[in-house]
Parts: structure tokens; sequence; C-alpha cells
């Protein structure tokens, strides 16, 4: 699915096509996405222990192709949130 904002990310365009026609639509949205540090989710965490081998990480990172990362404008690494910060937000 990701692979298939390349175009819209890029061009500002979504064209669908069928048998007897095809339609252009333009497009302006802003793309948001997360993604885990590894597989397990687990390989910064100050609690939890990452059980990714480096290969697997490696495969996981990878697993967004070239051209998309090149559209994504902006990366915000995230701090884990403790149980304790997430109960104080809940009760609010």
């Amino acid at each position: 699915i990701i692979e298939s904002l390349r175009e819209p990310l890029e061009d500002h365009k979504i064209h669908i096509s069928r048998v007897n026609s095809k339609i252009t639509y333009e497009t302006k949205f802003s793309f948001i996405a997360a993604q885990n540090p590894c597989p397990c989710g687990n390989l910064f965490s100050k609690n939890l222990s990452c059980v990714c081998s480096e290969n697997e990480i490696k495969k996981y990172k990878n697993h967004i192709s070239a051209p998309i990362m090149d559209r994504i404008d902006l990366y915000v690494a995230m701090d884990e949130i403790s149980k304790d910060d997430k109960t104080s937000i809940s009760s609010k």
C-alpha cells in the first residue's frame, strides 16, 4: 500500500484506469507514518530487551523502499512512554 503512494506523493495526482476510461484526480495530503525500530519494537527500550538479530533489524529497516523514504521530509525519533506516564495521561 505504501508503495502505491509514491506517485501521489511526488506528482500530487492519482490516476485511476479502468477498461473504458482513465481519470486523474489532483490531490494534496499530509503523509504521516510510524515504524518501530525493529520487528519486536524493543530495540531502544529501557525496560525490555530486543530479541531481533542484526540481520532481522537490517531487513526490517530496508522494508520501505528508498524512493518512498526520499519523499519523507521529516523524521522524528520518539522515546517510549513509561507505564506511569501512560497512566497519568489517561487519568486526565
